[in-house]
């Protein structure tokens, strides 16, 4: 019987990518590639009649969800894009950060830990990598922060300082009322102080201000 071409095919969360030098009995293996970024060598018998469809992450999934229960909750959502974005060599965000080098330390692997070490995640906050932006995911360097937080700590942020407060321009000048292009011009010319006093005495004048 000729063997049926499975390269291509989706079976669950496995892509075929090709057939595989393993072969008991007879049998066909097929390397596949499943969704979580993990690669499995399965044979062909076992995806057409559908026994087989991830490389077995859907059923550690379960088996945690039986656990704790919290699987599809924010917190594990979050522990999940962290996870993804450092081992999945499929997510669009590996680049920036396992293709950095960015890992999840050895405790946090365990979503367990990660829900004992950080707590759950607090309404309107999300994970960031603080005080080093460049650093792993570890307990010493996370914090459940605001979308504000996790502005001005992006890599190559430029923070001014404002009323004793460290922020980026688009933030410096909506509260000063002025437009950043003709804010970056003044800035430039004559610095930061006389920038935002031109700005600050022209909101009091009640001047229309120009692009």
């Amino acid at each position: 019987m000729a063997r049926v071409d499975l390269k291509g095919r989706i079976f669950g969360r496995l892509t075929v990518v090709g057939l595989s030098t393993r072969n008991d009995f007879g049998r066909a293996f097929w390397i596949c590639r499943c969704k979580c970024g993990n690669e499995s060598t399965i044979m062909g018998g076992s995806l057409l009649a559908g026994k087989t469809q991830s490389c077995g992450c859907f059923k550690k999934e379960r088996l945690t969800n039986f656990i704790h229960g919290m699987t599809y909750t924010p917190t594990h959502n979050s522990w999940r894009c962290m996870m993804d974005r450092c081992y999945n060599k499929n997510s669009n965000r590996f680049e920036n950060y396992g293709g950095r080098g960015i890992i999840v330390c050895d405790r946090w692997k365990d979503f367990i830990n990660f829900l004992n070490d950080m707590g759950e995640r607090p309404k309107g906050k999300t994970l960031d990598r603080f005080p080093n932006v460049n650093g792993n995911y570890e307990p010493s360097n996370c914090r459940w922060a605001t979308p504000f937080e996790q502005t001005i700590n992006r890599r190559g942020m430029v923070l001014y300082e404002y009323n004793g407060r460290q922020i980026p321009m688009s933030h410096l000048c909506k509260e000063i009322g002025a437009y950043p292009s003709s804010f970056k011009s003044i800035l430039k010319r004559e610095g930061l102080d006389k920038a935002v006093e031109y700005y600050l005495n022209k909101y009091k004048s009640g001047k229309p201000q120009t692009k």
